[in-house]
């Protein structure tokens, strides 16, 4: 019975944000009868934020302390990554590196559009920015069942 339920509490804590964006996408966006298909990003993260940034492959950690505006003691990202960012203030509350490529899984991508590393896009999305449009589509090189859903940011007036 102790086993069960520390099995439980392990496994509870084993799903990340890029595994909540799927699962909601999967339960919202594969039935094309939810034309077109909203995502809020706070209906999958269970801590509170501020921003929201994303980072693509190499960019090293002192391009984030950069574009975050305090020291980020991280790691670089890593190639064929992108990293999720989550601050509260001046802390970084969460981070996560997941793959956009993947033909044993679906996966999870962003708008370009929304690259905290181009200068002339949005930086960060707060949380009532961080609402998104979700297309999926399947990889005809990947796993039956296995899809792409692509978040792209609602544009907010």
């Amino acid at each position: 019975m102790i086993f069960i339920s520390l099995l439980t509490i392990i496994s509870s804590c084993t799903n990340n944000v890029t595994d909540n964006l799927i699962k909601k996408a999967e339960q919202k966006c594969t039935d094309k009868k939810h034309s077109p298909c909203v995502i809020t990003l706070n209906e999958v993260t269970k801590f509170q934020w501020d921003k929201l940034y994303l980072f693509p492959s190499w960019t090293n950690s002192d391009t984030i302390s950069s574009r975050i505006g305090f020291e980020y003691t991280g790691d670089d990202v890593p190639d064929d990554n992108t990293r999720m960012l989550f601050t509260k203030g001046k802390q970084v509350v969460y981070e996560e590196d997941f793959k956009s490529l993947d033909y044993y899984n679906s996966v999870v991508e962003f708008q370009a559009e929304f690259d905290s590393l181009i200068p002339e896009k949005l930086h960060f999305l707060t949380p009532a920015q961080a609402i998104f449009t979700v297309e999926s589509t399947s990889d005809p090189q990947a796993c039956k069942g296995c899809y792409i859903y692509t978040f792209t940011p609602v544009k907010r007036k």
